[in-house]
């Protein structure tokens, strides 16, 4: 391999797969459609720890140097991103203004500009390429009308049910590559560790406690009983499995009940009875904070102007999908 191009589609892809699989259209034709540009975003959150530290140059593609001309399409962009973030909260901070579309003028410069790099990058790189040396031929095509990327419905069936294992797989094959693009200057252990950072959004957990705080009176989302100054913040869809602070996934618990749910599932039958209370405390964030709440629940259901039932339902689908995939624990009170 030249690049680690392949990989972090194929990781991007896992990653819909796993927590974002509404964003995939399936068409008439025997394939789904990914819009590329959640696609480049993963790339951002993918490459940004590699190339945020200036005094540690890691390579992506073979002959590529410090001082070199030869480098991977868009780092001059991602950099200038970086560097604008570098005192603004770093990946976890664009994290956030992703989310919540809170950039300043600048900033959305020059995201602008790396999306304008990146975005060719892959479709003339690995969508182009991969599985091109294949008798089936090419894995990916484009479709340019709905900035899709589409990929035939059986890998992505397959990347649905077996993403989680693929993903650390492509983690530990994109370190082996990195190592040797290196010339092993830097070991993979080294690369592993950059690769698994995710951003942390723990604002959007201190928002929603306040939220909740400032509630009159309020219940248990899985219990019913009544909550006073003391309860937790429970992800409905566990952070162990999902890394998602959204606020839609944040709902205040007892603490015996969250002590006590872990990182299990909700139960099918405790959501539909819980359904009500789930639905106000939504009306409820969206209230006090509609901007987030909207932009975070549309990212989720996949669609631009979800209605709250619609969402509970792909809450619902989401639950027993991650539930199938991952083997999880079901829990009701």
């Amino acid at each position: 391999k030249v690049a680690t191009y392949k990989l972090a589609l194929f990781r991007a892809l896992c990653d819909i797969s796993l927590t974002s699989y509404h964003l995939a259209e399936w068409l008439t034709d025997d394939e789904v459609g990914i819009p590329v540009h959640h696609i480049a975003e993963r790339w951002i959150y993918y490459y940004w720890p590699l190339l945020e530290d200036e005094s540690n140059f890691i390579p992506q593609i073979r002959g590529e140097s410090r001082t070199g001309r030869l480098h991977i399409g868009f780092r001059p962009q991602l950099q200038k991103l970086i560097a604008l973030y570098r005192h603004a909260g770093g990946l976890d901070g664009f994290a956030e203004a992703m989310r919540s579309d809170t950039f300043d003028a600048a900033q959305r410069s020059a995201l602008k500009a790396l999306f304008s790099k990146l975005i060719p990058v892959i479709l003339s790189g690995p969508v182009s390429y991969a599985g091109g040396s294949l008798q089936t031929g090419r894995l990916f095509s484009y479709d340019a009308e709905h900035r899709q990327v589409r990929v035939g419905s059986e890998i992505w069936r397959e990347l649905c049910l077996t993403g989680h294992w693929i993903q650390d797989a492509l983690i530990l094959r994109w370190a082996e590559l990195t190592s040797e693009i290196s010339r092993r200057s830097l070991s993979p252990s080294q690369v592993i560790d950059r690769l698994l950072r995710i951003p942390v959004r723990q604002r959007n957990v201190l928002d929603a406690k306040r939220i909740y705080l400032d509630l009159p009176s309020k219940e248990c989302v899985w219990s019913g009983n009544s909550l006073r100054r003391r309860f937790d913040i429970d992800h409905v869809l566990p952070f162990s499995l999902w890394h998602n602070n959204d606020l839609w996934n944040l709902l205040p618990a007892s603490p015996q009940a969250n002590r006590q749910k872990g990182d299990s599932l909700p139960t099918n039958d405790l959501l539909k009875r819980r359904r009500n209370v789930i639905l106000d405390y939504w009306e409820i964030l969206r209230t006090c904070s509609q901007s987030r709440f909207d932009q975070e629940m549309a990212r989720f259901a996949g669609d631009k102007a979800p209605n709250p039932f619609h969402c509970f339902t792909v809450l619902l689908e989401s639950v027993e999908t991650t539930a199938i995939q991952r083997g999880c624990l079901r829990w009701e009170p």
